[in-house]
């Protein structure tokens, strides 16, 4: 006759002893995520962005991650998306339709309207209007 409490005893005994055997042998097993080391230096660029000869041969082609901090801080195109007035001034004769959804909460039934960007920075600062469309191609 089998006997089920035995064969719980010896497996969860296995169990430990698995466990205990793959915890010695990783070093960060069990232990929050990252937590563990080697860390990788990663390196933080600022003000600017490198050369694209530089950047390409010692991040993208090595694969290496990269940190950029305020590197957009001067650049003047920054000023015209920061004011509804300016982007409008920059929409005004554009006639390229977007996709915009009339509530918060998706709802494959509520209304998709397709107004003009312009029309929408005329309105959506006073409706329920959300952009569900990609960069605009003249922001791009």
């Amino acid at each position: 006759m089998f006997n089920y409490q035995i064969f719980v005893v010896v497996f969860l005994h296995l169990n430990q002893m698995c466990l205990f055997s793959f915890a010695s042998e990783h070093s960060g097993h069990l232990k929050p995520f990252g937590s563990s080391g080697p860390f990788e230096q990663i390196d933080q660029l600022t003000k600017q962005f490198p050369d694209p000869i530089l950047f390409f041969n010692n991040y993208v082609s090595k694969s290496r991650p990269v940190v950029f901090r305020q590197v957009l801080t001067d650049d003047p195109l920054l000023v015209l998306w920061n004011d509804d007035e300016q982007l409008s001034e920059l929409f005004f004769n554009n006639q390229d339709i977007v996709h915009v959804e009339t509530r918060k909460k998706e709802n494959r039934q509520q209304d998709i309207l397709e107004i003009t960007m312009n029309e929408f920075l005329q309105r959506y600062q006073n409706e329920e209007l959300y952009l569900v469309e990609e960069v605009p191609s003249l922001l791009r």
